[in-house]
């Protein structure tokens, strides 16, 4: 499933995190504006490059729950 990009979009407040919980909540996404959601689930991913995505809020809180649980992450940039 693809979902078009909301990078660079500037949503903020209340949105930015009711869009984060919508995009959480659906496990068939893989990505999420350059954001490798599936990988980051299965903890196959060592290496994360987010420079110039431009994720937004959105991304972050995104990133923010997926992060604690890829223990097998080593650079993230």
């Amino acid at each position: 499933m693809s979902l078009h990009s909301v990078n660079k979009n500037y949503i903020e407040g209340e949105a930015a995190k009711e869009l984060a919980e919508v995009v959480l909540a659906h496990g068939s996404l893989t990505d999420f504006g350059g954001i490798p959601m599936a990988a980051l689930r299965e903890n196959s991913l060592t290496e994360l490059d987010m420079s110039d995505k431009g994720i937004g809020l959105p991304g972050a809180f995104v990133l923010a729950r997926l992060l604690p649980a890829a223990s097998a992450l080593q650079t993230c940039k």
